[in-house]
């Protein structure tokens, strides 16, 4: 069984799914960051100019957004682009013993 890790800042996604582990840790990543700076969902949300729920989507890594969007979100959290880009975790790929 292999599983995919992504990290990003003190976020580690694994998943089977490479997608799901790369957005898990991008949503997660956006969350803690947005929280750091007293910001609600809703208050981000309406800084990007995107509706809530889909805010809600991204954080909880089930929706991806397009990478034109990474420069407004970084520098609503006070970041650059690069900084919200999870990378892979040892060539981003863990291979688990099967038992």
């Amino acid at each position: 069984m292999q599983s995919f890790i992504y990290r990003l800042g003190m976020v580690t996604q694994r998943d089977r799914d490479e997608r799901r582990a790369f957005l898990a840790a991008f949503g997660q990543f956006l969350k803690i960051e947005r929280v750091k700076r007293g910001m609600t969902q809703e208050q981000f949300a309406d800084l990007l100019g995107i509706d809530r729920t889909f805010m809600g989507l991204l954080e909880r890594g089930r929706s991806g957004t397009n990478i034109a969007e990474l420069p407004r979100m970084a520098r609503g959290l006070g970041l650059k682009p690069r900084d919200l880009i999870p990378e892979p975790e040892e060539d981003g790929l863990l291979t688990v013993p099967e038992p």
